[in-house]
């Protein structure tokens, strides 16, 4: 760029955020053929910074795994001018049937708590009142490990005794609400035993033959089913001695 005309004005425009060295000189009138003398420099230190405030998230609690809170703070966030910032959380990809949702759309922080095992995706823009944030995305890859059946019964009874049954003693690793189905697998031959119920926590039967009873408990966390069986054994009364 050539030396420019005295009284003549210059401009530029910024493309990147940082620090820019300008330089202004000036200089005396030509005479002749010789050089313009420079009569004066000076230089400025322009730093050029955006507009835009900076959106920052953090994950601050919560272990990888469904039905655990997920807890998110934005408060690193910042404006350079300092102000005041708004926030929008978004919920953006989650697994296929979940119903998860965000606790606060607008907080500093906010959280939710994955109900299916999968990718849970969030956004968070802020904005300074006048220029919104570039979205900032954090995800979350959440497990579900599959609950463990526990039938319960006695493992041996007299022929017509009630069998109680229960399956209150299954756990689930992540603490999710159980259902529960049974089946009577196998029963002695003639007997026409059957479960006084299929579903909850409890069942039982009447044991009307001598032999084996085998009965199967499924749980299930509403993603993942577990079975597992017990056996009952009928004995036949023992007549009394005359």
């Amino acid at each position: 760029m050539g030396v420019p005309e005295p009284g003549c004005n210059s401009r530029f425009k910024p493309d990147l955020i940082g620090d820019y060295l300008l330089q202004l000189s000036a200089y005396g009138p030509q005479s002749g053929g010789a050089t313009r003398p420079e009569l004066g420099r000076v230089t400025l230190n322009l730093y050029v910074y955006s507009d835009e405030p900076t959106a920052l998230l953090s994950k601050l609690s919560g272990t990888p795994s469904v039905n655990a809170d997920q807890l998110l703070d934005s408060s690193a966030s910042n404006d350079v001018q300092g102000k005041a910032l708004t926030r929008r959380w978004r919920l953006l990809e989650r697994p296929a049937l979940s119903t998860s949702g965000l606790s606060s759309v607008d907080g500093v922080q906010t959280s939710f708590k994955g109900d299916r095992s999968g990718r849970y995706t969030l956004g968070l823009i802020v904005n300074n009142g006048s220029k919104d944030s570039q979205e900032v995305l954090l995800s979350q890859v959440l497990s579900n490990a599959a609950p463990t059946a526990r039938p319960d019964a006695p493992g041996e009874v007299k022929v017509g005794a009630a069998v109680p049954l229960s399956g209150l003693a299954s756990v689930d690793p992540e603490g999710a609400t159980l259902s529960y189905a049974w089946a009577l697998l196998v029963r002695p031959s003639g007997s026409s035993a059957v479960l006084s119920a299929t579903k909850g926590g409890t069942s039982g039967f009447t044991a009307d033959k001598a032999g084996v009873y085998q009965i199967e408990l499924k749980t299930s966390d509403g993603e993942n089913t577990t079975a597992n069986t017990t056996t009952v054994t009928a004995t036949a009364a023992t007549p009394p001695t005359p």
